[in-house]
């Protein structure tokens, strides 16, 4: 929008919703197809889930809308924005245990990143 020369809020804010609603389909089309919601309501029988990342709030709980609508497989969310950090700082897992009431080694935490995730996480004992 900027580079047209065409920014608003209310153009950002309509862009922004067009782009959630496809990612939203994308993503129930995804869930059913690999059965993530099997495998998320298996897991949350026998332990407890919990989200921690560095995306925006709102754009996660669009993405939990989908694989989580009734708050039925994960405990809580911690994001970036509430964190103060990006993962892999070691405050965010630091946040996020205390919230668990959890000693570092007895948590098993799953990330799709490297660094960020299973290095920032390691690092903190998990």
């Amino acid at each position: 929008l900027e580079l047209k020369n065409n920014f608003s809020a209310r153009a950002s804010i309509e862009l922004t919703d067009r782009y959630e609603a496809q990612m939203c389909k994308h993503m129930a089309k995804e869930a059913k197809a690999l059965k993530r919601l099997v495998l998320l309501k298996k897991l949350s029988s026998q332990y407890r889930l919990a989200l921690v990342t560095n995306e925006t709030l709102r754009t996660q709980l669009k993405k939990l809308s989908v694989i989580d609508p009734k708050g039925d497989y994960f405990e809580f969310m911690l994001t970036s924005e509430e964190a103060g950090v990006e993962k892999p700082h070691k405050k965010i897992f630091q946040d996020a245990l205390k919230r668990l009431k959890l000693k570092p080694s007895e948590v098993l935490f799953v990330g799709d990143h490297p660094e960020k995730d299973m290095l920032g996480a390691k690092k903190q004992g998990m």
